[in-house]
């Protein structure tokens, strides 16, 4: 378990690594992520942090830029950078994205002053002119929001939503035997850091480590907290009702720990960035009055849309495996019932051929014998074919069966036959298969003859031993020999038990120290 787990941690970071690696080396550089917008007079009245003061020298022909790195909300006072200054034979098509993104391209040495001061009069006189450039949304925020605010867009970011948690809740469907090895907790980790991807831009928080504690503290406990929830609270009520409170559920928790983790993150943020005592960021006011009080509520209505409809494609497939089961097993039920029934109506020829022989035998020479077997005989098949198709008998009217079978042999053997049987009372109500004994008492009948007694003597005892029922019919016969010879009794004993125990029975030819034949029946 914990190398799958590390696995899939690994699995996570790798993928999440490819996502930094492309967004890096690919969209930055050509500008696919990020949009710019350039002004003076409206950026200046309100300078936010990112942006890039860009200081034209129309003399000397040079280009110096600074970028706002802190921002004060009372006074408009900003820290800045400078950036270093660059030429203008030196200037590539991507410097603007270069000055922006590049951490690297600034110096040490940082000042503060309020941009509503400076002189652009004077920067003109001395031939320089004044460009201020501000980052703008991402185009996946920018897209989010034209979505947040359309009931199409919503509807669309609800089936986003489910397509996610469907490939989160479904990984085998996607990554086949690989699922074994990325279990849900991996794909919660590689959730966890695209969410923080998508907040990882200066409209919202200025490193990807800010943004992954959001992350971290958005995503991690709500989902803890509903899986608990889930587990002791909502698993026992019906579906309707359950998705009702997953719903609202997923709802209130998405928010408060959303907005939890923005305080705690804007927190930190303060507490651990230089000059953070003295300074506020523009970019968490702007995200607490737009994302937080706007699109929070909309984006976990979302997902817990997402939720429902993953929940029912789920209901639906569970229904189909079930029907599909229910199916199998009465398909199974009825070629079992089937066979149970062909092994009830047959009955042993040789005992039917024999039964018929002895009474035309006993016709002429006793008459009241005669009538006694036929009489039992016709008990017997009342008994042997099981008009209302039942399967079980207890052991009470077994023995009856067989009392009324071994009158008929004995009518047959006269007093060569002995028989005895021992079975304590609490056992008779006991349920078992019908006709389990009888086959076995047969076969001891033909194979159990004594030459040296010149008799066939049964005895059978039944006793219950550790839950354990178990039948042993003993006959004074030969040994049984290594090659049993598996008759239509024994055959039809098999069948019933792999039938109707399967694999809580075991059957058994014992010579010593006495030949018997046992079977156990397991709870």
């Amino acid at each position: 378990m914990k190398q799958k787990f590390k696995f899939s941690i690994f699995i996570a970071i790798l993928i999440g690594a490819g996502i930094s690696i492309f967004n890096n080396h690919f969209r930055k550089p050509l500008g696919l992520n990020y949009s710019y917008s350039e002004s003076t007079s409206s950026f200046i009245g309100q300078p936010l942090i990112g942006d890039l003061y860009i200081i034209e020298d129309t003399v000397i022909q040079t280009y110096t830029y600074f970028k706002v790195v802190w921002g004060n909300i009372d006074n408009g006072v900003v820290t800045i950078a400078k950036g270093k200054s660059i030429k203008e034979e030196m200037i590539n098509p991507n410097w603007i994205v270069d000055a922006f993104n590049n951490k690297k391209l600034y110096v040490d040495n940082v000042t503060t002053f309020n941009p509503a001061s400076i002189n652009q009069d004077s920067l003109s006189a001395a031939g320089k002119n004044l460009r201020i450039f501000r980052q703008a949304q991402t185009t996946e925020l920018l897209l989010f929001g034209k979505l947040m605010n359309s009931s199409i867009g919503f509807i669309l970011c609800s089936l986003i939503a489910f397509l996610v948690i469907w490939f989160w809740s479904s990984t085998s469907d996607f990554l086949g035997r690989c699922s074994t090895l990325f279990p849900k907790f991996g794909n919660l980790v590689l959730l966890t850091y695209l969410y923080a991807h998508f907040f990882n831009n200066p409209t919202f928080y200025p490193s990807l480590g800010y943004a992954a504690l959001f992350s971290l503290l958005s995503l991690i406990p709500t989902y803890l907290s509903f899986q608990w929830l889930n587990r002791k609270y909502f698993q026992s009520k019906p579906i309707g009702d359950r998705e009702v409170f997953k719903f609202i559920t997923i709802i209130i928790l998405g928010v408060f720990f959303q907005i939890l983790a923005f305080l705690i993150t804007k927190g930190a943020i303060f507490q651990f960035d230089k000059m953070a005592d003295m300074l506020q960021i523009y970019q968490l006011q702007i995200t607490s009055k737009t994302l937080f009080q706007s699109y929070t509520l909309l984006l976990w209505t979302c997902i817990a849309f997402g939720n429902i409809l993953n929940n029912y494609r789920t209901h639906l497939v569970d229904l189909q495996q079930q029907k599909k089961q229910l199916d199998f097993a009465k398909q199974k039920e009825l070629q079992s019932q089937a066979e149970l029934d062909a092994l009830q109506a047959r009955v042993n020829p040789h005992f039917l051929y024999n039964s018929l022989n002895s009474i035309a035998g006993l016709a002429q020479e006793d008459p009241a014998k005669t009538e006694e077997m036929a009489i039992a005989l016709s008990h017997f098949f009342k008994y042997s074919t099981n008009r209302q198709t039942e399967n079980w008998s207890t052991i009470e009217k077994e023995i009856e069966i067989l009392e009324t079978y071994l009158e008929i042999e004995k009518i047959r053997f006269g007093d060569r036959l002995q028989f005895q049987l021992t079975c304590p009372d609490e056992l008779l109500a006991i349920k078992i298969p019908r006709f389990l004994l009888q086959p076995i008492v047969e076969n001891a009948i033909k194979y159990g003859y004594d030459q040296t007694t010149n008799s066939i003597a049964i005895q059978i005892n039944i006793q219950q031993k550790a839950n354990q029922l178990v039948f042993q019919i003993y006959d004074g016969g030969k040994p049984f020999p290594d090659d049993m010879p598996s008759g239509y009794g024994l055959q039809s004993i098999r069948k019933k038990l792999a039938l109707l125990y399967p694999e809580k029975h075991e059957l058994a030819f014992i010579n010593e120290p006495k030949k018997h034949v046992s079977i156990t029946l397991f709870p």
